[in-house]
């Protein structure tokens, strides 16, 4: 369990508001091996690895009783940020105790239900349907069009043609973000070769595309893991993650990629303050050739069209949109 601003962890900020980090479903098996939730084999349920360090699974129904001892640290805070909660794979545990996924979900949402009462702003990694009526912010990762078919490499002229359907059906009632490790001005944890084409141009497009709020990492360190170029027979490329290389860096506020993201993130940030909470009316694509050109428009009045692509594209009403940009109209 860890309820402080971790060392290499930032806390997650949303709409202004700051919130603790908070893991309280997992822990190293030093917490008591009884604590742990176990699958159908016995074995204690490994959710991640940092290096040597590995991450088990606490048996849900044991957490709600720890965190009233989290509460006085909880109290000055207006909002809580859930890494884990929503971000892992629905469990069963099949020790003392044992729950299927239904009870699985029903316990985690006990667990952010604790802070709710208490009126906190409930923060989450990941968008479920299952925890969304229970969540105010949560993560979710680029739809931009993404290389095709998904077969995790770079290098073929086909797309897939991508749709964000969670703000389509959610956009009015949980704010997305993007998923807090994939920063404006930081690439160091975006893994997959495809992302990285994207980057930086591709995660504020895709963020005014939704009058979604901005992720920075300005100041503070972080971890990552080492990747490795692999380049198939055929020339296509993709990266391999070292799991087990995890490095330590360091981001400071006066870093010229941040100074270079901030008027963007500013720009992303009062779109969000205007629209975050309005009805997406729709989305759609305005090349039929090419997943490239996306428009949205909101409740709000707000309307949106994002160029993904390297050349400026024409819209209907005559207005060009310039090669990686966005336009938008209020």
């Amino acid at each position: 369990m860890n309820a402080a601003h971790r060392d290499g962890e930032e806390a997650v900020c949303g709409s202004g508001i700051c919130s603790p980090f908070l893991q309280v479903e997992e822990a190293t098996a030093a917490i008591g091996e009884h604590l742990l939730a176990r699958d159908a084999r016995g074995q204690p349920i490994k959710r991640w690895q940092i290096g040597e360090m590995i991450s088990y699974e606490i048996v849900k129904w044991r957490v709600p009783g720890m965190l009233p001892r989290l509460d006085g640290e909880m109290a000055s805070s207006k909002a809580i940020h859930f890494d884990t909660l929503t971000a892992m794979g629905l469990e069963e545990h099949w020790g003392t105790g044992s729950y299927d996924r239904a009870g699985d979900v029903r316990l985690r949402r006990d667990i952010a239900l604790h802070y709710r009462r208490q009126g906190k702003v409930i923060c989450a990694e990941s968008m479920r349907d299952w925890a969304n009526d229970i969540c105010d912010i949560g993560t979710s990762r680029l739809f931009v069009p993404r290389f095709g078919p998904r077969t995790g490499f770079a290098g073929g002229d086909d797309r897939v043609w991508t749709v964000p359907l969670s703000d389509l059906v959610y956009h009015d009632s949980c704010i997305r973000t993007t998923w807090e490790h994939w920063y404006y001005n930081d690439n160091h944890s975006i893994y997959d070769y495809d992302p990285t084409t994207w980057h930086p141009f591709a995660t504020p497009l895709m963020d005014l595309l939704t009058a979604s709020p901005p992720v920075l990492f300005p100041e503070g360190k972080m971890y990552f893991y080492v990747l490795e170029k692999i380049t198939a027979p055929d020339g296509r490329v993709a990266h391999k993650i070292h799991w087990d290389k995890p490095l330590l860096y360091r981001n400071r506020f006066d870093n010229p990629s941040l100074q270079a993201a901030l008027p963007v993130a500013l720009r992303v940030c009062r779109l969000n303050l205007r629209h975050g909470t309005a009805r997406m009316l729709s989305h759609r694509y305005l090349d039929a050739s090419s997943p490239l050109v996306q428009e949205t428009t909101f409740g709000t009045g707000l309307r949106v069209v994002a160029n993904f692509g390297d050349e400026p594209f024409k819209t209907d009403d005559g207005k060009t949109v310039a090669a990686r940009s966005a336009l938008t109209a209020e």
